[in-house]
């Protein structure tokens, strides 16, 4: 998306019995992550050489559960890259979606 402001706010961990939170606001959007993380991945890419101070990872694959303009029903996948100090060179991928199941009526 061009030119959109997403705003987020989030404190996730690797541990899936820890507290994680999730908020994600764009262009009127609202999602909030309202249950534990149903899935992480956590590793340390090779590739990605962070400055001090290091961390025992730099990427973080997620699934979570949530609210969307407060409606439940929401899963969010999302990755996280922490490539660099102050963050000039992270990189966040998120994608929010509804699994509608359609019935027929006979």
């Amino acid at each position: 998306m061009d030119n959109v402001r997403i705003i987020r706010s989030l404190t996730i961990h690797c541990d899936l019995l820890l507290s994680n939170n999730l908020q994600v606001n764009w262009k009127g959007n609202k999602f909030h992550m309202t249950e534990h993380l149903t899935t992480t991945q956590c590793s340390d890419d090779s590739e990605i050489v962070q400055f001090p101070p290091d961390a025992p990872l730099d990427t973080l694959k997620g699934v979570g559960t949530g609210r969307h303009q407060n409606q439940d029903g929401y899963t969010i996948e999302f990755t996280l890259v922490d490539a660099d100090e102050p963050g000039g060179m992270d990189e966040m991928a998120i994608l929010i979606y509804v699994i509608q199941i359609l019935r027929r009526s006979y």
